[in-house]
Parts: structure tokens; sequence; C-alpha cells
């Protein structure tokens, strides 16, 4: 897909997601502490106790959810040749060390996070740029838009939009062509503060 098919198949799913993200950002909100829960039963001068029940909810079953990793087996293909059930234990032991490179257990805990605030948690799979091994790519639920699944049960959409805001002084040391033509369509007090100016970046 170009550019432009990109960004208007951004727009037809932020329609279509509009009501869900909503809630999506009252969740993060209320998590965050950004919602002011009105206490008119006391003084203005007091600092409301108030509990984040969301937020003890939320991690504690995240915690219980990433406490058990999943179990990694391969079966030897012939369990009578040594030989056999080396390598397949050489294989196991590889997986579960690609798992341990990765802070496997800490991205189980975001997702975990992602899954019971908002009952979705996109990843990528991708090979590390300095070890080149699988890693696992975290991505905020509510900046993701998926292809909407063919079954209930389908775990691999056909395509996903990602969508992060970054600073233009991030995008001047990591991608200087394309920043030099933003910033031809910005206005100057954006171009003098680039470090604050921030910028919606969209990945396909």
């Amino acid at each position: 897909r170009n550019q432009l098919e990109v960004t208007a198949l951004l727009a037809s799913r932020r329609l279509m997601r509009g009501v869900d993200l909503e809630r999506m950002r009252t969740i993060a909100h209320q998590y965050d502490m950004d919602i002011i829960t009105p206490l008119p039963e006391i003084s203005k001068d007091e600092i409301p106790a108030v509990a984040n029940l969301l937020a003890v909810g939320v991690d504690g079953h995240a915690q219980r959810v990433a406490s058990v990793l999943p179990e990694v087996t391969f079966p030897p293909k012939d369990l009578t040749q040594a030989l056999s059930v080396h390598r397949a234990a050489d294989r196991r032991r590889a997986v579960l060390g690609w798992l341990e490179q990765d802070d496997y257990d800490q991205k189980m805990f975001l997702r975990a996070r992602y899954l019971v605030a908002y009952g979705m948690s996109p990843i990528i799979v991708r090979p590390n740029d300095k070890t080149g091994l699988p890693a696992f790519d975290v991505r905020n639920t509510i900046d993701s838009y998926l292809a909407p699944p063919k079954t209930p049960t389908d775990m691999l959409p056909d395509d996903g939009i990602f969508v992060y805001p970054r600073t233009l002084d991030w995008l001047i040391h990591n991608y200087p062509a394309q920043a030099a033509l933003v910033q031809r369509t910005l206005p100057q007090p954006a171009v003098l503060n680039q470090r604050d100016y921030r910028i919606e970046l969209i990945e396909y």
C-alpha cells in the first residue's frame, strides 16, 4: 500500500473503533489517576484519599497472568536415539535462551496489563537488530489499528497500523532526510522548538 492508502485506512479504522478507543482512553486516564473524583462532602483544602481500585485490579490480574510463563517443548523425533533426544533438548534450551535475552517475563507483564485493561495486546515478532535473535515488540493497544479478524479466534491479522508520537528532534536525529521534508511544512515556532514539538508517526 502507498502512503495515501495507509492514511485513508487509518482514518477509516479510527472512525470504526471510535467508541472502543474512547473507552480505552477513559480506562487509561483512570489508571494514571488523571480523572479527578468529585467528593463534595470534604473541604476544598483537604486532599481526597481515594484508592485507585482500577489500577490495583489491573495490576493484580496482570501479575497472576504473567506469573505463569508458557512451557517450551520440543519432542525428539526418535526416543530410542540419544542424539535425537539431545538435539530436542538443545532446541528447547535455545528457545528459552532467546526468551531470557528478550526479557520475556517483563514483556509478559506489560502484555497482561493491556489484555486485562483493554481486552487485547498486539505484539510483533521481529529480529533483534543487535543480537539477531527473535524479539517481541509489545505495542500499545490504544495506538494499534489492526485489520478485523476473520474469525473470533484469529490471532494473526492481515495487517496492522501503529501510531506513536515522537519529537521533531528525534525525527531529525534518526531520519534526517524525512525530517527536512517535514520541517518545510511546519510553522517557524515549531521548527525552533524541535525538542518539544511532537509529530505523529505511522507504521504500516
